[in-house]
């Protein structure tokens, strides 16, 4: 190891060392001072480190809480009725097809609100959506109480 003397150094840069050797592992120097074991701790004897803890966990009561509500998790939302959106007069002339993207709330009771379209060819977009506004689904539940849920629905429009 190669050490700069400090005199070299400009005053407002640290001390520089120069490893002679790359990623080499630090070494102790013999007249380094190394304290002795009462202050280190000792190595196989945690008990004793722990002892003064052990009051800690001892004077406290653990008792699980009754009162806390276990999630069932979300439910429901499943299709119960759905009407095939009418294919418009208008897109026949270039037999369009498309999916149509939506996103709307399911409500309480299982009726869609809210509508928006997403995604979809805009000549179709409106069939997809008076047909999505007939449709029924299962109320989603969540621990056993009905919720709105918001949800992205795609309907395919095409040619019969």
């Amino acid at each position: 190891m190669t050490l700069l003397p400090h005199a070299a150094a400009k005053k407002t840069e640290p001390l520089l060392v120069k490893p002679d050797v790359p990623h080499q592992d630090p070494v102790i120097a013999d007249d380094a001072t190394v304290p002795s074991s009462p202050e280190l701790g000792t190595f196989g004897s945690w008990e004793k480190d722990t002892i003064p803890l052990l009051h800690l966990w001892s004077s406290m009561s653990v008792k699980p809480r009754d009162d806390r509500k276990i999630s069932r998790g979300l439910t429901g939302g499943q299709l119960r009725l759905s009407v095939r959106p009418v294919y418009p007069s208008i897109a026949q002339a270039g037999e369009i097809e498309d999916t149509v993207v939506l996103q709307a709330v399911i409500d309480e009771q299982g009726r869609v609100q809210e509508i928006s379209v997403k995604k979809g060819h805009p000549l179709l977009a409106p069939a997809a959506l008076a047909a999505l506004k007939q449709w029924r689904y299962q109320p989603f539940l969540l621990d056993d109480s009905p919720v709105r849920m918001t949800t992205q629905i795609s309907v395919k429009v095409q040619v019969k």
